[in-house]
């Protein structure tokens, strides 16, 4: 995992990438772990987790609302879901 540097004037790796390499980190340790994206191909990064471990990735397309449900559906089953997409778009209905 990734520690905060303690001078901040040291560039380091942007979040997202930090994020994914993390989130690859976790599925190497345990095959239950699924990443989800609504349709941000390059922008969330997630795509590196869909090169690495396609079986570990599902791209809702645009449905933020259905992806927070198969997410849940996911954890019923034992999986642990982590899901990206652009906040604006949330819909209160799926919380």
């Amino acid at each position: 995992m990734y520690k905060l540097v303690e001078n901040r004037s040291e560039k380091g790796k942007e979040l997202r990438v930090a994020v994914v390499e993390s989130i690859q980190e976790l599925i190497k340790e345990n095959d239950k772990v699924i990443a989800m994206e609504a349709d941000l191909g390059g922008a969330s990064k997630f795509t590196n987790i869909k090169k690495s471990n396609p079986e570990n990735f599902i791209q809702c397309g645009i449905s933020e609302a259905n992806m927070i449900g198969v997410g849940c559906g996911l954890s019923s089953e034992g999986f642990y879901s982590l899901c990206t997409y652009i906040w604006t778009f949330r819909n209160t209905s799926s919380l």
